[in-house]
């Protein structure tokens, strides 16, 4: 009496790579609704903070340019003297 091979079904797709893809899509999705979240409060708060007169911007931070006249960095002494 001989043994009967049975062939045994293949998978019609790869069950760990399938798995994989899922949670990639629900972790950029997740990230996606978090960055949302985040974006929309930053603006609430920022366009709240502007309303009371808080400086959001770096150019609103910096100094005036200081005139000719009172800068010691712009003296003859230390102007280049290269013939310029």
């Amino acid at each position: 009496m001989s043994f009967m091979r049975v062939a045994v079904p293949a998978v019609p797709f790869d069950t760990g790579r399938t798995e994989r893809r899922c949670w990639a899509r629900c972790a950029t999705a997740l990230f996606v609704g978090a960055n949302s979240a985040g974006k929309s409060s930053w603006e609430r708060y920022s366009d709240e903070a502007r309303a009371r007169g808080v400086k959001m911007s770096l150019k609103d931070l910096l100094p005036a340019p200081i005139p000719d006249a009172e800068n010691f960095a712009a003296a003859q002494l230390f102007a280049r003297n290269d013939g310029k």
